[in-house]
C-alpha cells in the first residue's frame, strides 16, 4: 500500500503554490509530497487544540497533534539546535511550517499563527489520488514562513435583499481562509430588528438569530465581525438609482425621521432620529457580539432639503451625528469607522482625483474629530504614488484605514501604502460585486503577491460546504448559467 502511495505522489505536478495570499517565503516541491490522514502526526509547539479544530474544519480529518520544540528555543540532543522544527517565530499573527520525510510540523506565534498554517496547508492540499473517495490529502513537501505586515486586515460585505445567510456565511469562511481577521458588515434593508421592525423590508434575511450564527462562525475562525449603520446618507438602505427605500416604501409613517424628496439622508433635527438610530445601533452591536469597532458609514450625502435641517446647516448636522455615536462608544471602550469623503471639501484642488463630497463646515470638523474615530479612505481607481487625502488625516492625528475595489493594480498599489506610511489597516471592499476578486485584496492586507495558480473555484466550493450548500442556486459564482 504504501508503495502504491509513492507512485502516485511521484505522479503528481503541484505546480507553482496557490495560496492566497501568497506565503513570504516558501519552498514547495512539484513532485513530492506528505500524506495528510487521520494516522498523521503533526509536530508542534503549541496550540494543539486550536489547530486539531483548524484540521477537522478544513479537512475532515483530525491528526495526532504531539508537542515539540522549535529551534533556537532550547538545545536538542548534546546541546546541539532542535533541526527537526522551524524556528519560532516573533511577530505576532506568524507561522512556520514544514512539511517533509513524511512528517508535518507546524510552530505559530500565537493562535492566529495556528489558525494561518492549517489554511495554508489547505491550500496547497489535492486530495489523495487513485480512490472512489477522499480518504487523506497530499501536501507538497515544503518549508514556510508567513507573517503579515498589517495587523489590521478587513474586507467590507454588503447583506442586499437578493442575499442570504448562506451566502454571507460563505463570504465570512472565504475571508477567514485568505487570512483577514476583520468583516465589516452592512445591512442594505434586510435586517429583521426586533426594536424597530419596520426598519427594512418585511422578508429580510439578515434575522437576529442569523446575524448570531455568523458572529458565532466568525468567532471560531478567529474573525471580527464589525456591524454598519448608516447615519447620515445612505438612509434609503437601498442603491441610488434603484428608486426603492427600505423603510418608507412601506412605513409611511415613519417619514418624519428621514429627509424629503428621497430620503437619502437622515432627519437630524429631529430628536425621534437619534433615539432610533441609537436603538439599532446598540442592538447590532450586541448581536455581533460587542466588537470593539462599529462603523457609521456617512458617505455621499446630499444636501438637506427639511426647513428645520436647512435652517441648522449640513455641517453641524453631520458634526452633531458624528460626535453622537463617537461619544456612546467612546463610553464603552470602541473605536468608530466612518467613511472619509464627508470630511474634504468637494471642488477643493488638492483632493483633485479622489472622493471628496463635503463643505468649508466639515473640513473644520475634521480637525477636531473624536480620537476614537478611524477614517476609512475609500478608493477605487488605478494605483497612485500618492493618496493626499490619506496626507491629510494622517497629518490631523488620526487613524486611517484605506479602502480598496475592483482596480487589481490600485488595490495592491494601496496596500502598499498602508504598509510603507504605517496605516492603521487595509479594507477590501464588494459593494454590488461577488467574492471573486478578493483574492487580490487579501495579498494586499497580507503584504505579499497574488497567487496566480490559488483556485479560487476549489476554495468557493469548500466554504460553501462549509456554510451549508444545499443546492443548484447555492453552487459555483451565480445562481443561475443563463438569466432570463
Amino acid at each position: 500500500m504504501q508503495t502504491k502511495i509513492l507512485a502516485l505522489i511521484a505522479a503528481l505536478n503541484f505546480g507553482t503554490p496557490g495560496v492566497q495570499p501568497l506565503p513570504h517565503k516558501i519552498d514547495a516541491s512539484r513532485t513530492s509530497a506528505v500524506v495528510l490522514d487521520a494516522t498523521t502526526k503533526v509536530e508542534a509547539n503549541n496550540f494543539a487544540d486550536i489547530l486539531r479544530d483548524e484540521f477537522a474544519l478544513w479537512f475532515g480529518i483530525t491528526p495526532v497533534v504531539e508537542a515539540a520544540t522549535p529551534q533556537g528555543e532550547q538545545p536538542g540532543a548534546a546541546g546541539q539546535p532542535n533541526a527537526t522544527m522551524p524556528p519560532l517565530p516573533q511577530k505576532e499573527e506568524s507561522y512556520a511550517l514544514s512539511a517533509k520525510n513524511g512528517k508535518l510540523r507546524i510552530v505559530a506565534a500565537d493562535a492566529a499563527g495556528a489558525r494561518y498554517a492549517v489554511r495554508t496547508l489547505f491550500q496547497l492540499s489535492v486530495p489523495k489520488r487513485g480512490v472512489l473517495k477522499t480518504a487523506g490529502f497530499l501536501i507538497p513537501e515544503c518549508d514556510v514562513e508567513d507573517c503579515p505586515t498589517l495587523a489590521w486586515r478587513g474586507v467590507h460585505l454588503c447583506w442586499f435583499p437578493e442575499r442570504g445567510e448562506f451566502e454571507m456565511t460563505r463570504a465570512v469562511y472565504l475571508a477567514a481562509l485568505f487570512k483577514f481577521n476583520h468583516v465589516i458588515l452592512e445591512n442594505w434593508g434586510v435586517f429583521r430588528s426586533e426594536r424597530h421592525p419596520w426598519y427594512g423590508w418585511p422578508n429580510g434575511t439578515m434575522t437576529p438569530d442569523a446575524v448570531r450564527r455568523i458572529a458565532a462562525v466568525a468567532k471560531r475562525l478567529g474573525l471580527t465581525l464589525v456591524p454598519q449603520l448608516n447615519v447620515y446618507g445612505h438612509a434609503t438602505l437601498c442603491r441610488r438609482d434603484s428608486g426603492k427605500h427600505a423603510a418608507l416604501d412601506l412605513h409611511p409613517e415613519y417619514a418624519p425621521l428621514f429627509e424629503p424628496d428621497s430620503g437619502w439622508n437622515w432627519c437630524l433635527t429631529n430628536p425621534e432620529t437619534f433615539r432610533v438610530q441609537a436603538e439599532l445601533a446598540d442592538e447590532l452591536w450586541k448581536l455581533c457580539g460587542k466588537p470593539p469597532y462599529f462603523h457609521i458609514g456617512c458617505d455621499e450625502a446630499e444636501r438637506a432639503k427639511c426647513p428645520e435641517c436647512r435652517a441648522v446647516g449640513d455641517a453641524a448636522l453631520f458634526n452633531k451625528v458624528v460626535r453622537f455615536h463617537a461619544d456612546r462608544f467612546a463610553a464603552r471602550g470602541v473605536k468608530m469607522m466612518m467613511w472619509h469623503d464627508m470630511l474634504i471639501k468637494k471642488g477643493d484642488e488638492r483632493w483633485k482625483g479622489f472622493p471628496a463630497n463635503g463643505s468649508d463646515g466639515t473640513v473644520k470638523f475634521a480637525e477636531r474629530l473624536p480620537k476614537n474615530v478611524i477614517v476609512c479612505d475609500w478608493y477605487y481607481d488605478k494605483a497612485q504614488e500618492r493618496y493626499p487625502t490619506i496626507e491629510h488625516f494622517q497629518s490631523l492625528g488620526l487613524d486611517v484605514i484605506t479602502c480598496a475595489w475592483k482596480d487589481s493594480a490600485g488595490t495592491l498599489a494601496q496596500g502598499k501604502y498602508a504598509r510603507e506610511h504605517k496605516l492603521f489597516g487595509f479594507l477590501g471592499t464588494t459593494w454590488a460585486s461577488p467574492m471573486r476578486d478578493i483574492g487580490v485584496a487579501a495579498a494586499a492586507a497580507w503584504g505579499s503577491s497574488v497567487s496566480a495558480s490559488a483556485s479560487l473555484q476549489d476554495n468557493w466550493r469548500k466554504c460553501g460546504q462549509l456554510a451549508g450548500m444545499k443546492d443548484y442556486n447555492e453552487a459555483g459564482f451565480m445562481g443561475k448559467q443563463v438569466e432570463e
